[in-house]
This record gives structure tokens, sequence and C-alpha cells, in this order.
């Protein structure tokens, strides 16, 4: 009696450790990789999970799909979405512009104070919804406002508009503009139209003026590379007055479209140049907004910020195709 409660207790845990039904197995949690580690052994929603990962650095790429430049963009996950199947996304050179839509309606320009207007109107004020107690005049995203629409201009529910502002004048140079936000037209009535803030890349204002959107001209995958030509332009101004200018500030040069340059062209900072000496390598430059004489850059490189200033060199060193 007691050798067979001992097989009967011995059969009992091979089912219970072993001999599950097929139908109530479980399959192992889906992980994930970031650059060659793998994060399913990993929880990473402890501390603890994390001080293991920070120990497993420096990071080695695994299996990278071959690139050129410095053009792969990688999208992570949260911590707790691992445990979900969530991955690191490697995006493919050729699904990706050599810069965003984003950067380029954001980037400023430059006018000329003889230049003609190209202001279609205003932003005049709110359009229901607004809260009178306080008398706010910042325009938030997905707000209502009402267009002051110039005397010719016609627009139609779905277009969308520029809200632009002027900034500070540089003498001998010209006046900024900096681009707030993008206003997309919701109705139009007797009274003009109504139009919604969608995006925006600055302080919105009742005041700001309206221009036509810029269309993007950029296609994903399309790079500059590298050029024999030696054009240089010369630094006018940048948007700002700041003691450094350090990568992502825009800046203004003395040469535009007419020249022939594009949007994306590189241009490298030569600072103190001079005859027979082209000067000290200070950064690395990116057309981002184009003009017919002059171009906006943005900083993508600054290796000697104190020696970024108007007036200095820039040279191309890339151009697109």
């Amino acid at each position: 009696m007691l050798r067979s409660t001992a097989v009967l207790a011995s059969f009992v845990i091979l089912l219970a450790v072993g001999g599950a039904s097929p139908a109530h197995a479980q399959d192992p949690a889906p992980g994930a990789t970031l650059t060659g580690i793998a994060l399913d052994t990993l929880d990473l929603t402890t501390p603890e999970g994390r001080r293991a990962l920070l120990r497993r650095r420096p990071f080695v790429p695994q299996a990278t799909p071959p690139y050129t430049g410095e053009r792969t963009l990688f999208y992570g996950v949260r911590a707790s979405q691992v445990a979900e199947g969530s991955q690191v996304l490697l995006v493919p050179p050729s699904e990706v512009p050599t810069l965003s839509p984003a950067t380029f309606q954001a980037a400023s320009w430059l006018v000329h104070p003889d230049a003609p207007s190209e202001s279609l109107g205003e932003v005049r004020y709110f359009s229901g919804g607004q809260d009178v107690r306080l008398g706010r005049s910042t325009v938030l995203p997905y707000d209502d406002v009402r267009l002051h629409l110039d005397e010719g201009v016609s627009v139609q529910p779905g277009d969308q508009l520029l809200a632009v502002r002027a900034s500070r004048k540089i003498e001998h140079v010209g006046q900024v503009m900096i681009p707030t936000g993008v206003l997309e037209v919701q109705r139009v009535d007797d009274s003009g139209a109504v139009a919604r803030l969608v995006r925006d890349y600055s302080k919105v204002e009742l005041g700001n003026q309206i221009v036509p959107m810029r269309t993007f001209p950029l296609e994903a995958g399309v790079y500059p590379g590298d050029t024999p030509s030696r054009f240089s332009a010369r630094v006018l101004a940048f948007e700002e007055r700041k003691e450094l200018y350090l990568p992502g500030d825009r800046l203004f040069i003395d040469a535009g479209a007419a020249d022939g340059l594009a949007v994306g062209d590189e241009f490298r900072a030569m600072a103190g140049a001079a005859d027979g000496w082209e000067g000290a390598d200070a950064g690395d430059f990116q057309v981002v907004g184009l003009r017919d004489g002059t171009a906006t850059l943005r900083i993508l490189q600054s290796r000697l910020p104190s020696a970024i200033r108007p007036g200095m060199t820039v040279v191309l060193t890339r151009a697109m195709p």
C-alpha cells in the first residue's frame, strides 16, 4: 500500500512538472534586441534591470544593415512595452529624407526692406471657446482663430497657411521672419475665414502674419554627396544673438537659389580664413531654407563654437544631386 501511494505521488508530480496538456502550454514571452543585446532576460521596469543593462555597455551593434552616412533613425519603446513584444526599429535610409518637413517649414528667412510683402493677412482674434477672463493672446494647438485676409486673397477649407512673426531687424542685412505654426482653414463665411492651429513651431500669437505654405522639396532616400566645387559664401547674421552657437542654431548666408544652392546642401564653416590659408574647420552647416539671394542654414556640428560668428566663410562640401 505504501509503495502504491509513492508511485501515485510520483505520477502526480510528473504531471505537474512536465505532463501538462499542450493546450495549456505557454509560449515564451517575446523579447527585444537593443543594438545586439537581448532584453528578454532583463526586466527594465525595475531599477535592478536597468542597472544590469547599464553594466552591459558599451553596446556592440550586431547584424546592422549597411548604410551611407549618419542617416539611420532608431525609434525606441518604453521599458514597460518590452514584455509586450516591442522592439527597436531600424528605419532604412531609403525611407528618410535628409531633413524633416518640420525642420524645413520652421526655418526662418531674411526679408529685404524693399522686398514686396508676402503676407496674405493676419491672425485677428479667437473664434469661439476663448477664455475672455484671461484675455490671452497666445494661440495654442487646436485653437480656432479668425483670419483677416487681404483684399483679393481667397482660401478654401483644408488649405494650410503658415503663421509667421517679424523678428529683429539687422542693419544692412534685412528683417528676420520666424515661422510660428501651421494653420488649417476650417470654414469660410461672409466674415472671412476660420482656421485651426494644427502645428506650432514657436509662440503663435494674435497679430501674426499669414503667408503661403511652402512645399517640401525633398524626397526620401535622396542625400547630398561629395562635390569638387569650392563654392563659398559669407555668414550674414544669425537668427538670434548668442554668445555661443551650437547645433540646431540657424543663420543666413549671402548666397541662395540664384547661385544654384538647394535645400539639403551642406557647408563647412571656416574660421580665420586669409590669403594662403583657408582657415580652421569650425563646424558643419546644412541648408534648410532658400531664397533667391540668401539661404538659411542650421548648424549640424559645432567644433569651434567660439569661432562661429557673422562674417565668417562657409564652403560647400556636399551637394544635393
